[in-house]
C-alpha cells in the first residue's frame, strides 16, 4: 500500500518514521508535549499547535504533507496500562 502514491516517497517516509523511532530519546528530552515535524530525518518544525507545526514544514520544505512525518512527543512520565 502506498502512502503517498510514489513508491520512492514512501521509501523516504519510511526512512524519517525509522529515524523518529531511533532518536525517540534526543525528542522527548528537546520536543516533550510538542508536536514535531520529520522530513529528510531531521526536525524541521515543532510547536504545542499541530497546525503551526503542519504550515511551518510545509513552508520550509516544499513538499506535500503526505510527505511530512507529523507526530506528537508525550511526556516521557506518561503511563499506559490496559486493565
Amino acid at each position: 500500500m502506498l502512502i503517498t502514491g510514489d513508491k520512492k516517497k514512501d521509501q523516504k517516509l519510511w526512512r524519517d518514521i525509522n529515524w523518529l523511532r531511533e532518536h525517540s530519546q534526543e525528542l522527548h528530552d528537546n520536543y516533550e508535549r510538542m508536536w514535531v515535524a520529520i522530513y529528510d530525518k531531521q526536525v524541521v518544525a515543532s510547536d504545542k499547535n499541530p497546525h503551526i507545526v503542519e504550515k511551518i514544514a510545509l513552508e520550509k520544505t516544499g513538499v506535500s504533507r503526505k510527505e511530512i512525518h507529523i507526530r506528537y512527543v508525550e511526556d516521557s512520565k506518561a503511563l499506559y496500562y490496559q486493565s
